[in-house]
């Protein structure tokens, strides 16, 4: 069913459109509201004869676009006077620009048969108002003006979509109106204002409303304006709840789109209890009054939008935990949040106006120039800094700023710049930060087998610089007794530091003293800090064990500027306990050497110790003179084979003992076969090194060796070989000192031999 035309006289339609595609599907709307049309294809100039007929012209997008007419000027290319009706599918242009160019109607595609209805009626408004329809028109379109202007400012207010609809009820003169909403989402449809409806029908409507919705994508095929039989409101989809709207005395309806370029709110409802013709310029009329209403709706779901945006930017700027500020190109202060005052010790309130250059220490400065030439867009990497708060404190942060630009509330250009500062306060990160660099760099020094000093130094390197502390130090405990200085960090001046310290005095010696770590966050108040600083005002002892002693301290000492608190003995603890694997495995290490050279019955070093040490002295670049001893015990077999060899056992580690006794701490003792012995010396001539091999042959032959009740006499004998005399390599040291030996059993046992024929 169509809608039956008010005027006997068909309505000749020109549609101006290069695509025939387009041009066909508005030409079956066209037809099916009881008017004719013809289609220019190729040129926007109509001939005279088609222009004369026709009742006014569509011109499609495509052919607002492809001919020019914005820059031509459609009143150049169409008669004044014609109705011009555009239909545009997006916002090319803004609708005030196409209205400007000489547009008299847009309808947005796409199309319901509604809206060419309503470009029909417009059109015959037109070409057969009266004087008298001229002038009530003119007095709605005033209302409907005044009604634009009021909403402007109405917008988003209590019942604003209700007060709309009341006064467009009373200006177009229908017995009831309702704004009904789509909602995609549910499914339905929601009255959000009318007047003149019972709320019981609106419920109803409201409830069976998804039956509409289902079809309002054929909307534009199959929905005619009006209301106008019986058999019309048994078509479920054509209005909602019919038979409820019958029950409110409802006779006619009008149904009119609320829609702009970018979507379809919903639609208008005009209700009418009489049977009284619609005029159809009343269509115009509301079809103005649709566009108040999608204009209202439109700047509300904008408005919204940013209320909502806003609402959520500054939620999560107040719940960050990092400090936002806003400044002024000169880095004043303009706003500031919450996470910001925890961070700088300042009141978000009282920072207004005041620079953001202050916080930060020097000679630290924040990379403002750099922020400042940054694009809006651009996000800076991030930079740590010292930030003092007013109690002097200090706290390291990391902050960068973003540039923004916010228009100007006079010229509306984007011209005011402003610098937004994210800050976070990395004080504990930094310590954690510390801490795993300090792990990583640890275990390195243990894989390349370097000396605890450069652990040391190290650690004290580390937490001085980026931690700042006023005096970072490492002392190793000697004895249980006395703590020695081993390395430190100081920023005090003309400060003498002691190099050793008695654990009877001072938070070092307490900490010793207790076996445990020691945090006085007032110094002044303890009676056991031993003053070299006036400027200390907080010290922390960690103490550093090894297998559960106390082997060392890491002493930190820091002014009024950065009180020391748990955070920071935590962090010395951890490494203190680090440091404490260090020196176990380094301790570990050392026995575990020291067994690898070591004889284990003697505790002389062995035969694997012996060598290395004679390769040592042979590629010694100052090749001072040295020599070998090779000693045997003399019929060490018989006492083996008479006693045993437990007793034999016990006799070596006598022998050991007595020669250990002679030689000079720089001499090397080494065990070089089952009973035979070998000395490394350096520095002695060749009657030195026969002075010692009778001494030592000396000691031996002394007195009796004795273990369980047993007494026996041992006697030794020695062979002496001299570098470079003898020899400059291994072998012949050894083979000339072997060959000595020899000599001196030979001799008769008990002796030294030595070939010093060679010695001028």
């Amino acid at each position: 069913m169509t809608l039956q035309p008010t005027s006997d006289r068909t309505q000749h339609i020109l549609i101006a459109s290069p695509c025939p595609e387009s041009a066909e599907s508005i030409g079956q709307l066209l037809r099916r509201s009881g008017a004719s049309s013809a289609t220019q294809k190729v040129a926007p100039v109509p001939d005279g004869d088609e222009i004369g007929s026709c009742d006014a012209i569509f011109v499609t997008e495509c052919a607002i676009a492809e001919w020019g007419l914005l820059e031509r000027g459609l009143r150049t290319v169409y008669p004044p006077g014609l109705p011009i009706v555009g239909i545009v599918r997006s916002p090319i242009v803004e609708s005030s620009t196409l209205f400007s160019a000489g547009f008299d109607l847009l309808l947005y595609e796409p199309l319901v048969q509604a809206d060419i209805e309503r470009a029909l009626a417009f059109a015959e408004a037109i070409r057969d108002e009266t004087p008298r329809q001229a002038r009530e028109r003119l007095r709605k379109m005033t209302a409907m003006h005044e009604l634009a202007i009021a909403s402007a400012h109405q917008t988003g207010t209590d019942d604003w979509v209700g007060r709309m609809v009341r006064v467009g009820r009373d200006v177009l003169g229908s017995d009831a109106l309702a704004m009904w909403a789509l909602d995609r989402d549910a499914g339905c449809l929601h009255c959000i204002g009318s007047a003149g409806l019972s709320s019981e029908y609106i419920a109803f409507a409201e409830q069976h409303s998804p039956m509409l919705v289902e079809h309002y994508d054929e909307l534009p095929r199959h929905l005619s304006t009006h209301w106008l039989s019986e058999e019309e409101a048994t078509q479920a989809f054509r209005i909602i709840a019919p038979e409820a709207a019958r029950a409110e005395g409802i006779r006619k309806i009008a149904w009119v789109p609320v829609r702009d370029a970018n979507q379809l709110f919903g639609h208008l409802s005009f209700y009418f209890h009489s049977d009284d013709a619609f005029e159809r310029y009343d269509l115009v009329l509301a079809d103005a009054f649709s566009s108040i209403v999608a204009a209202s709706l439109s700047t509300n779901r904008l408005q919204s939008e940013i209320r909502r945006t806003n609402r959520l930017y500054r939620e999560h700027v107040e719940s960050s935990p990092n400090g936002v500020v806003v400044c002024l190109p000169d880095g004043s202060i303009e706003r500031s949040n919450y996470a910001m005052e925890q961070i700088s010790g300042r009141d978000r309130y009282e920072i207004i106006g005041k620079p953001v250059f202050d916080w930060i220490m020097p000679p630290d400065v924040l990379p403002w120039e750099e922020w400042l030439a940054l694009n809006p867009d651009e996000s800076p990497q991030p930079v740590e800094r010292w930030l003092s708060r007013p109690s002097g404190e200090r706290r390291r942060v990391s902050c960068y700023g973003r540039r923004l630009l916010l228009p100007d509330p006079i010229t509306l250009e984007e011209t005011e710049e402003r610098i937004q500062i994210v800050m976070e306060d990395v004080t504990e990160q930094g310590r954690r930060l510390v801490e795993l660099e300090l792990f990583h760099d640890l275990s390195r020094i243990i894989s390349e087998r370097r000396s605890l000093i450069d652990a040391y130094e190290v650690i004290v390197d580390r937490l001085y610089k980026y931690l700042n502390y006023r005096f970072v130090a490492i002392g190793e405990v000697h004895d249980g007794r006395v703590i020695e200085l081993q390395t430190f960090r100081t920023h005090m001046a003309d400060v003498v530091i002691p190099t050793f310290l008695g654990i009877d005095s001072g938070l070092c010696g307490l900490a010793v003293r207790e076996n445990r770590s020691v945090l006085t966050c007032n110094v002044s108040e303890s009676p056991h800090y031993y003053d070299i600083d006036s400027c200390v005002t907080s010290e922390l002892v960690a103490i550093v064990r090894a297998n559960g002693k106390p082997v060392g301290v890491i002493d930190i000492q820091t002014d009024a500027t950065q009180p020391l608190d748990e955070g920071d003995m935590q962090l010395a603890n951890s490494i203190a306990a680090h440091l404490g694997l260090l020196i176990e495995q380094v301790q570990m290490q050392r026995r575990l050497e020291r067994q690898a050279l070591t004889d284990p019955l003697t505790g002389m070093a062995n035969r694997r110790s012996f060598l290395r040490e004679l390769q040592k002295l042979i590629q010694d670049p100052e090749g001072e003179p040295a020599g070998l001893l090779l000693v045997e015990l003399d019929h060490f077999k018989q006492i083996n084979d008479r006693y045993g060899h437990l007793f034999g056992d016990e006799m070596l580690k006598q022998v050991a003992r007595r020669l250990r006794e002679t030689l000079r701490e720089q001499d090397l003792l080494a065990r070089y076969g089952g009973d035979e012995i070998a000395v490394i010396f350096r520095g002695l001539s060749a009657d030195g090194a026969f002075e010692i091999a009778e001494r030592l042959r000396g000691v031996i032959d002394g007195r009796p060796f004795e273990h369980n009740g047993t007494s026996v006499s041992l006697t030794v004998s020695i062979g002496i070989s001299l570098y470079p005399l003898h020899g400059t390599t291994t072998d012949a040291l050894i083979g000339e000192a072997d060959r000595a030996m020899y000599a001196a059993k030979l001799e008769g046992r008990n002796s030294v031999s030595a070939d010093f024929t060679m010695v001028g």
